[in-house]
């Protein structure tokens, strides 16, 4: 078996350069363009990769998505988040959803896919993407105060479902 010189086997910088080209690059998997201006690297390996879940909660075609109210520079978002240590992806996935909307789910999520990106600290993350059906009986909007203890809580949230949102890049990869 041929052997590889030292300095010719890429290091982690190389790696994440070569990752982050593909992710900038030319397709997600959703098969979409990514915005490579949301792309900063390169980035350090070595610092533990963030779980993150994002739900897309339908209804008829429309989906649940909420903006800040007193933040309207934070845009159009659907319920999202980071999953604590030893917490089931889907358990985060219901969590999220009700933290962030009160919207108490009734069917399990279903898992469409992961997205390995940067956050918004530039650090490298896997989102979790999860679709399920809203529960009947809510009003097409509404208002919600964050619940837990995340950095989101008590801030005002304007829920309402949307046939067409305009989403953060990185929470519309799996949305079609």
């Amino acid at each position: 078996m041929p052997q590889v010189a030292e300095s010719a086997k890429p290091t982690k910088r190389d790696v994440a350069f070569l990752d982050v080209q593909v992710m900038a690059g030319r397709a997600t998997p959703a098969g979409r363009l990514a915005q490579s201006s949301f792309f900063a690297w390169p980035y350090d390996l070595s610092v533990e990769r963030r779980q993150r879940v994002v739900v897309y909660v339908e209804r008829r075609g429309d989906l649940l998505v909420f903006e800040h109210r007193d933040h309207p520079e934070a845009r159009t978002q659907v319920p999202a988040g980071g999953v604590v240590p030893d917490e089931d992806v889907r358990a985060a996935a219901a969590r999220e959803v009700a933290e962030e909307t009160g919207v108490i789910l009734l069917a399990e999520p279903m898992l469409l896919g992961t997205h390995d990106h940067l956050d918004g600290l530039g650090q490298p993350a896997t989102s979790h993407f999860f679709r399920v059906d809203a529960p009947p009986g809510l009003p097409d909007q509404w208002e919600h105060v964050v619940s837990g203890r995340g950095e989101d809580a008590d801030l005002v949230f304007l829920c309402r479902f949307d046939t067409d949102p305009a989403l953060w890049p990185v929470q519309a990869v799996f949305r079609v």
